[in-house]
């Protein structure tokens, strides 16, 4: 097929001579044994490959946006197969990057770790907290078998704590709860699945949260090594990067981690029960459930 050839496939396709996808077909055959004239001979032969599949998978397109009233459709096409190429060499370099990110961080937080590491004693290893099950009891049910036992003003404490823990505490940690206040076992875990079960809308806006200030970290850490590319003009991957594109991106990374950080820290993100839900399973006001918790807090002050 010669280049006069292509500039006929239009007409040929308009005058159902042949289908678009024959079309496609026939260009990729003469782009395969024709490649020099794409100048597609300083990529290896991998890459003309994939070029050649990515064309097969778009090509149909093609039809739609030329228009004869600006040129010949080989000329068209040449283009086509440049901007295609081009593509691709970005979209290659940004998974080279990403991936010398990924190593060089890896690299990074295994120095820092590596003396923690040599130190884990692994018989030391909490057990898994309790298991998710639904709670077969209601919020009345569990306040009138609550009310049924007499408490002290520590045991609520406890209670108030374990509850809004509920989330992270373990069944080793309920075992020595119920041993040491004399509580009924059970009835603390029906209270701490109720918890558990209330929770679950703020589990999936947690793990949204973490997954965005891991991409975050993982965005600002790239902008560093692509800064740090720039600087050095060793790669060529990185040459339509430009410096002041960069640094808008790490300083729009950085303020949103840091935003997530302080949600974290703060609280707003954490896994808790609200204070309404611990205190319709006591039977007590709000109050006196965050008066429980300032009483911890102070006890917890004192004791450093």
């Amino acid at each position: 097929m010669k280049n006069f050839d292509l500039n006929c496939i239009p007409l040929q396709i308009k005058k159902g001579i042949i289908t678009r996808k024959q079309a496609v077909h026939s260009i990729a055959t003469f782009l395969l044994d024709n490649y020099r004239i794409f100048g597609l001979q300083k990529y290896d032969e991998d890459f003309r490959g994939d070029l050649i599949l990515s064309f097969l998978e778009k090509g149909e397109h093609l039809f739609e946006l030329f228009n004869p009233e600006y040129g010949e459709f080989f000329t068209f096409l040449y283009c086509f197969i440049i901007s295609l190429s081009q593509t691709k060499m970005k979209t290659l370099a940004r998974k080279t990057i990403n991936e010398k990110c990924i190593l060089a961080e890896a690299i990074k937080d295994l120095k820092e770790k590596e003396n923690l590491y040599s130190s884990i004693c692994y018989q030391t290893f909490e057990t898994g907290k309790t298991p998710f099950r639904a709670c077969s009891m209601n919020a009345k049910e569990l306040r009138d078998a609550f009310a049924a036992n007499t408490r002290s003003k520590q045991d609520k404490k406890i209670l108030v704590l374990a509850l809004k823990s509920s989330f992270y505490i373990t069944d080793e940690q309920i075992k020595k709860i119920c041993s040491l206040y004399k509580m009924n076992r059970e009835l603390l875990y029906q209270m701490i699945q109720y918890c558990k079960a209330s929770i679950d809308d703020k589990k999936v806006k947690h793990e949204k949260a973490l997954q965005r200030r891991n991409s975050e970290y993982f965005l600002k850490n790239k902008c560093y090594c692509d800064l740090e590319r720039l600087k050095s003009k060793e790669d060529e991957s990185v040459y339509y990067i430009q410096e002041e594109k960069i640094k808008r991106k790490q300083n729009k990374h950085n303020k949103n981690l840091d935003l997530l950080n302080k949600n974290f820290k703060n609280g707003y993100l954490s896994l808790r029960p609200t204070t309404k839900t611990v205190a319709d399973i006591l039977g007590i006001c709000e109050r006196q459930v965050n008066y429980y918790i300032s009483c911890a807090r102070r006890n917890l002050e004192t004791n450093k």
